[in-house]
């Protein structure tokens, strides 16, 4: 552990990385949107044309294509997600099991801590 004298402190407003990122220089998640957003030309599914189209656009059909061609379970999952949003926890309702919960006392509880 450095002793206290070799410690550094920053002043404020002042980079503990001064050669880091630029300012102003865009993230990876920016340009990966702008790249999507570009228009180029591609063959539309139904209708055999080339026409313009978004990068995003030609990405969402080839991942609809591994789902129908290839029967690609992680391309479906992905596409129903986007469809539909994330399938939430599920419950087997069809159990011979006997429940007999106070279902009011166990929110109580849940919204209490």
């Amino acid at each position: 552990m450095p002793k206290e004298e070799n410690l550094i402190l920053w002043k404020k407003g002042q980079s503990g990385n001064p050669k880091g990122k630029p300012k102003g220089a865009k993230n990876r998640s920016t340009i990966l949107k702008e790249l999507a957003e570009l228009r180029t030309k591609g063959i539309h599914p139904v209708t055999g044309e080339e026409v313009w189209m978004t990068n995003e656009y030609r990405m969402a059909m080839a991942v609809i294509e591994k789902v129908i061609e290839k029967g690609d379970h992680q391309a479906l999952n992905m596409v129903l997600d986007s469809i539909y949003g994330k399938q939430k926890d599920s419950v087997d309702i069809h159990t011979s099991e006997e429940v007999n919960h106070d279902f009011r006392n166990i929110i109580a509880r849940i919204k209490a801590q």
